[in-house]
C-alpha cells in the first residue's frame, strides 16, 4: 500500500483486480495497536500490478485515526540556513 490519503490509496498486488470491484481494507501501521478499517472501498484504476482504491466508508473514529496517522507520517520541513 502506498500513496495513502484520506480519500484512498494505491496498492501493489499480484491479485488481478478490475475497476469497480468492491474491497474492504485493514490498514496496519507500527504506530497503531488496532488497524484502521475501511469498511467499503472501490477499485478505480488498474495498471501493471497496481490498483487505485477510493475509500467509500470509514467510521468517524477510523477516519480521524487515518488523518492522525497521515499527519504523523508527513515529512518534516528542514529549516534553511
Amino acid at each position: 500500500m502506498f500513496d495513502v490519503s484520506v480519500g484512498g490509496c494505491a496498492v501493489t498486488s499480484a491479485v488481478s483486480m478490475s475497476p469497480g470491484t468492491g474491497v474492504k481494507l485493514l490498514i496496519h501501521a507500527t504506530d497503531l495497536a488496532v488497524p484502521i478499517t475501511v469498511h467499503s472501498a472501490a477499485v478505480r484504476w488498474v495498471k501493471h500490478g497496481e490498483f487505485g482504491v477510493e475509500f467509500l466508508r470509514l467510521t468517524d473514529l477510523d477516519r480521524s485515526r487515518l488523518q492522525r496517522l497521515l499527519h504523523l507520517a508527513r515529512p518534516r520541513s528542514v529549516p534553511q540556513d
